[in-house]
């Protein structure tokens, strides 16, 4: 099932995965790591001086350090704090006093000392405890798990505590995958939306994320997925300049819209290569029973052979046509042989097919409607045959 999925000034108009950062997205991020920052900043304190004014003065600079103003309060968009887990910050405070004080603690010393502050931190304080909701996040979670989109989050935390704060406010059913910073590859690397896709069985084309920070916006842009960020710690301005897709204030700013199912569809796709192997494209057409298009695209794919671009295409139109869900399916292509290897009559022997057989048959199989696929003349598949001719002259993407 897909969305379209609304914010002022734009949508992704097929959705059907939505990536959540939890601290400063769904929760508050001071509510927690401000408290935990100040407990450890505490504690690293306590150890190295008994004098008031010199253990205010550490307090501090372990605060600034993790970039939070000991003043204020406020939070630096650019500092530890935000971009590091909680863990990783160990090495800024390690820094700083194997700096200051590199007679007395040297580095090993230093980091087994910041490192023991976490842990101190942790055994007074439990950060899904810790947590304040965002107003409306979890109501956001609960209505869009009725539209059946999958959910899942990728946070800075650990996959525990992660999980825990989502099942404190009832909602860790509805994400299909959570994963934090102790299972790899981890935020802001893009690999891990890949992994989360590839679990879930999504295409990173019809995923969005939902974040609130610098290493959200990294690790959509390196997956190529747009990212809407909640003001909080960044604001508009900056989070736009440093590359979100669009910024909000408050969670009913998004809306969304489930996508109409469709009572039958027809699905026409064709793959070319000039040379076999040579210069290939794909092209797809889907229309409604009475011949009204929903969907036409033609997109050049290297080089390869028409088998390749055959399967390529007829890929590429379920891909486009299974979230519509449609109670019936007709899917036509000129290719007879594509025909019967999907139907399971002739054996995939080419090596180079198997693969591309196999994907598509995983796509088939998530149709819960009826589907039939049939064989017809070039002729009748013109206008995919078209689109594919048109993406191979003009070397771009057509629709």
């Amino acid at each position: 099932m897909s969305i379209q999925l609304s914010w002022p000034g734009g949508f992704h108009e097929d959705c059907e995965l939505i990536i959540f950062d939890k601290d400063g997205t769904l929760v508050d991020f001071k509510s927690v790591w401000l408290n935990m920052a100040a407990a450890r900043a505490q504690r690293l304190a306590d150890h190295l001086s008994k004098n008031s004014a010199e253990l205010f003065a550490w307090r501090n600079r372990f605060l600034r350090a993790l970039g939070v103003n000991p003043e204020t309060g406020e939070i630096s968009l650019q500092g530890p704090i935000v971009n590091l887990s909680f863990e990783a910050q160990s090495y800024c405070l390690a820094t700083l006093l194997h700096t200051m004080l590199p007679e007395k603690y040297n580095w090993e010393q230093a980091l087994s000392l910041t490192d023991n502050a976490i842990d101190w931190a942790l055994s007074h304080n439990d950060p899904a405890m810790l947590a304040e909701p965002l107003p409306g996040a979890f109501e956001f979670i609960k209505e869009i798990s009725k539209s059946h989109v999958k959910m899942a989050l990728i946070t800075s935390d650990s996959t525990e505590n992660a999980k825990r704060t989502l099942a404190r406010f009832g909602v860790l059913d509805y994400f299909s995958e959570v994963m934090g910073s102790d299972i790899s590859p981890s935020k802001p690397s893009p690999r891990a939306v890949s992994m989360v896709c590839n679990k879930i069985g999504v295409t990173p084309s019809r995923t969005i994320l939902i974040g609130d920070a610098p290493n959200d916006i990294k690790m959509a842009q390196g997956a190529k997925i747009p990212v809407i960020c909640i003001e909080g710690i960044g604001n508009k301005k900056n989070l736009l300049e440093i590359g979100a897709t669009a910024v909000i204030k408050n969670w009913d700013e998004l809306k969304f819209n489930t996508k109409d199912k469709h009572e039958g569809l027809v699905l026409r796709t064709d793959g070319a290569s000039r040379g076999n192997p040579g210069k290939a494209a794909i092209g797809f057409v889907i229309t409604d029973l009475q011949g009204n298009y929903i969907k036409r695209y033609g997109e050049p794919i290297g080089v390869c052979t028409n088998n390749v671009a055959e399967y390529s295409a007829l890929i590429k139109g379920l891909e486009k046509v299974v979230p519509m869900q449609p109670e019936e399916l007709m899917i036509e292509l000129d290719s007879d042989l594509i025909v019967k290897q999907i139907e399971g009559k002739y054996k995939v022997k080419e090596e180079t097919l198997i693969s591309l057989h196999s994907k598509a048959v995983k796509l088939l199989k998530k149709l819960t409607g009826k589907y039939k696929i049939a064989h017809i003349p070039r002729a009748k598949n013109f206008e995919a045959d078209k689109l594919c001719n048109l993406a191979l002259d003009l070397n771009r993407v057509v629709s």
